[in-house]
């Protein structure tokens, strides 16, 4: 029997999150990964055949990262809509390189924004707002959208042009 890999797959996954999250995803390669290990290559290959999967691995932490995000609102008495609006800022702000993969890159372009609101990742936030506004999940969908799409542009504007991210 051979001998049980010492780098596991999350931990390649992990690795992968903060090469992201330091400088970007287009510094996610075998060496920067391993390097991030203190390892050689070999076992990041090991676990992912390509760098496209490990993006996509890598895509899906951040994905859930960013929804736990913008549910750990600090200060609710603006209401639970509000604090994820303003969080869905700040982490624009303080995760230039997560908020530019997860909407700016290649891996967000293959998910329409329909498709997105269905995600079970956004759950957790569309339950969230759905207590605070009341109404059916369509209706907060409507609402989440609109905010998406406002934030988006407000931080894209304002944040991510002016900074060259």
């Amino acid at each position: 029997m051979p001998p049980k890999p010492k780098i596991t797959k999350d931990m390649v996954v992990d690795a992968a999150f903060e090469v992201v999250r330091e400088t970007g995803a287009e510094y996610i390669n075998a060496r920067t990964v391993a390097k991030k290990l203190n390892c050689s290559t070999q076992p990041v290959m090991y676990h992912f055949a390509t760098i496209e999967e490990l993006k996509k691995a890598a895509y899906a932490k951040a994905d859930v990262y960013h929804s736990e995000y913008l549910m750990n609102i600090k200060s609710p008495q603006g209401g639970v809509m509000l604090g994820i609006g303003l969080n869905y800022i700040r982490f624009a702000i303080e995760e230039p390189h997560l908020f530019r993969f997860l909407f700016q890159s290649n891996f967000f372009t293959g998910t329409t924004l329909l498709e997105m609101i269905d995600a079970e990742e956004l759950f957790p936030v569309l339950s969230a707002m759905q207590g605070a506004v009341g109404g059916s999940i369509e209706q907060v969908k409507e609402i989440f959208i609109t905010i998406f799409l406002e934030a988006s542009s407000v931080c894209v504007k304002h944040i991510c042009l002016p900074h060259g991210i």
